[in-house]
């Protein structure tokens, strides 16, 4: 696109995302453009349109951002939005009101992101396959509990685990031993099951409890805050949020397509609402990944939204207390 259809796209969007209606080029002559005509505004949205950058509506002569129209628009702002320093340190006194210990991080990353955007949030948390066990360490809490401790290079992984065996503290330490020198350096990805039990066999009701605490934990923690801040704003979005929390499988698939340190927007269907995911990937102060997003309609108020990424991202990454 020219400079002069960026600048256009941008005013459009920005007062799509403000008002919730179509605008039309004399809205954005007036607002905008004093250097430009409505007729000259008016034959650049009709160029833009027929390249399926925004749409017209039935019921008005205004214009809204298509799904592409709006992707654009974020492809513009998306280097320079920041949050400035009054609105980081407003972001880290929501999270210190917040009592509690980075065991709860998943849970309260996703209260204090949407508190700070006013948008449904979500935090993910889990182990990648690719994390390197380091350690492994076997507690027994009762007759038929056990504490599993994996460390690994991406953090911990750890449960309490319901066992039909009678371990006692030696055949936990003896385990824990064992484990942790042959499973050192390996990936998580990459263990087989089989051979360990097979390597094992006195073990095997231990070995089977360890696979299930990391498959539990490679299946990701997952916690969604602030399911009410969409209805009274796009009722087909937060219909759409809503049965996302159910279906856990594709929401991990949707926040997981950012796997860089960088904040990405993208704009989707789901199911047959346009929504906007603004995401990161963020690592807590024990190297445990986290995916953090919050999730709007197309129309959301991407600035402010990109601005509680990166704010909450740095607090995380600062190791602050959630």
């Amino acid at each position: 696109m020219s400079e002069r259809k960026k600048k256009i796209l941008r005013a459009l969007a920005t007062e799509n995302i403000k008002t919730a209606e179509p605008v039309s080029s004399q809205q954005l002559a007036n607002r905008y453009f004093s250097d430009l005509s409505s007729a000259t505004i008016r034959n650049e949205l009709a160029a833009m349109e027929e390249q399926g950058i925004i749409s017209k509506t039935h019921t008005s002569s205004g214009r809204v951002p298509t799904m592409l129209g709006f992707q654009l628009f974020i492809d513009e702002i998306l280097p320079y939005v920041r949050p400035t320093a009054q609105e980081l340190n407003q972001m880290r006194k929501r999270v210190e009101s917040r009592v509690g210990e980075m065991e709860n991080i998943v849970s309260k990353a996703a209260e204090a992101l949407s508190d700070a955007c006013d948008l449904p949030s979500v935090v993910l948390s889990g182990i990648t396959p690719n994390a390197l066990i380091e350690s492994v360490n076997i507690f027994p809490v009762s007759a038929f509990d056990c504490f599993v401790v994996v460390k690994t290079n991406e953090g911990y992984i750890k449960d309490v685990t319901a066992n039909s065996e009678n371990f006692d503290a030696e055949a936990c330490q003896s385990a824990s031993v064992y484990l942790s020198k042959t499973l050192f350096g390996k990936r998580i990805g990459e263990i087989n099951k089989a051979n360990v039990e097979q390597e094992f066999k006195s073990f095997k009701g231990i070995i089977v409890m360890l696979f299930k605490v990391i498959e539990s934990q490679q299946s990701g923690q997952i916690a969604a805050s602030g399911h009410s801040k969409l209805l009274d704003v796009d009722s087909k979005s937060a219909k759409a949020f809503l049965e996302l929390i159910d279906n856990k499988p594709r929401l991990k698939e949707i926040i997981e397509q950012n796997k860089t340190d960088s904040v990405s927007v993208s704009v989707t269907k789901v199911d047959d609402a346009d929504c906007a995911v603004v995401s990161a990937l963020v690592h807590d102060k024990t190297g445990k990944p986290l995916s953090i997003a919050v999730m709007g309609p197309a129309r959301m108020d991407y600035e402010k939204a990109i601005k509680a990424v990166r704010g909450i991202s740095k607090i995380i990454d600062e190791g602050g207390k959630l």
